[in-house]
């Protein structure tokens, strides 16, 4: 007979997917606006200290979009009953009583038409709740202890090095120009003092110029390259920096000292 793996569950997955990006969970808990207590809650599966079945399901499409895995899989999981193994042990001697036929199929009725209302409860705030609604309606969404400064920081960055919004100089993405905004268009300076950044692998980047204000604050995708232009000197914060190069007039810039998460701290100049 064929052996059958178990998938892992819903918040072991997420953990995992977490952890590959070398987030923590104070990053998550900033992101969804949720309190690290109920980020554990999710990875550990325990879904009694979360509001609700609506709740959760909320949470995990929205978790699934940050650690970029496939939240109709994850749904699909976390909606299908856990296998148990039922079993009637009975000791010698006892006599039990069975209900009669009439009874016992008007339990089973009673549960079936109960299963049937949960599910379409569930279907119907599915395909009517919008994607973002847990994230943008602040009366549905349980409060946290602080208002996260930064869209998902790199692992061991504090709130208060990220308190101001970020703000994205030129750059391509996908073959595609984003056009600056006016405040980072004045700043620009000749291609001379521009940074360039190649990712091996995925990688949180926060960049200040000689202003003090962040130009750049964004999650890059292995493969990619950016081009941050700017008035230096610049000030990096760079997550999984084992796997990031960043070139500066011509020269490597090494990405030292690094953090036990492997998170650099440098200034550019």
């Amino acid at each position: 007979m064929e052996e059958v793996v178990a998938k892992p569950a819903v918040g072991e997955r997420l953990r995992a997917a977490r952890e590959v990006l070398g987030l923590d969970t104070a990053a998550v808990a900033a992101s969804l606006k949720l309190s690290k207590r109920q980020i554990d809650a999710l990875e550990a599966g325990d879904w009694s200290r979360l509001p609700g079945n609506t709740f959760i399901r909320g949470f995990v499409r929205n978790y699934a979009r940050v650690v970029q895995l496939d939240a109709a899989e994850l749904l699909a999981d976390l909606d299908a009953p856990p296998p148990t193994a039922q079993r009637l042990d009975l000791p010698q001697n006892t006599s039990a009583v069975l209900p009669q036929s009439g009874q016992a199929q008007k339990r089973d009725y009673a549960a079936v038409l109960g299963g049937v209302i949960l599910i379409t409860i569930a279907v119907v705030a599915y395909y009517v709740v919008p994607p973002d609604f847990w994230q943008s309606n602040p009366r549905e969404v349980p409060p946290v202890a602080a208002e996260p400064a930064a869209l998902f920081p790199p692992a061991g960055l504090s709130a208060t090095e990220t308190v101001e919004p970020p703000v994205v100089t030129a750059e391509m993405v996908s073959g595609t120009a984003v056009t600056p905004t006016p405040a980072v268009a004045s700043a620009a300076v000749d291609s001379g003092k521009r940074l360039k950044l190649t990712f091996a692998q995925p990688s949180w980047v926060e960049i200040r110029d000689g202003s003090g204000q962040i130009i750049y604050s964004q999650l890059n995708p292995a493969g990619s390259e950016r081009e941050i232009e700017g008035q230096p000197p610049y000030i990096m914060v760079v997550g999984n920096a084992a796997h990031v190069t960043v070139r500066y007039q011509g020269r490597n810039i090494e990405l030292q000292p690094r953090s036990k998460d492997d998170v650099a701290r440098v200034t550019v100049e």
